[in-house]
């Protein structure tokens, strides 16, 4: 189902195959919570490729897609506070995402 939200933040990325089961608790209790927890930030939800070879589409295996009211939501001082600003945590899994991108959108 496509995004509904007038604007959306789209991630992929992998993470160091020894940190993924720690990954997937992280991801699930802080990371996204946080997220969620931003004014303008409406949703957020996270698929995995089970066999992204098989599909044609090598690469990140896990994709993040974050619903926002208005891409300002990531321009806020609640959303820099996250990044500039991460719990322990967070700083300890950022060195194992690997091939990370991120891509802000509007709906046409």
């Amino acid at each position: 189902m496509p995004p509904m939200a007038p604007a959306f933040l789209a991630l992929r990325n992998d993470v160091d195959p020894e940190r993924d089961a720690e990954y997937n608790v992280w991801h699930a209790f802080e990371h996204v919570p946080e997220r969620v927890g931003v004014p303008g930030v409406l949703s957020g939800r996270r698929y995995v490729a089970l066999d992204p070879e098989r599909a044609g589409t090598p690469g990140p295996r896990y994709f993040t897609l974050y619903e926002l009211d208005d891409l300002a939501a990531l321009d806020g001082p609640d959303y820099a506070e996250l990044i500039d600003r991460p719990t322990a945590w967070s700083r300890s899994m950022r060195p194992s995402l690997r091939s990370s991108s991120v891509a802000p959108a509007r709906r046409h």
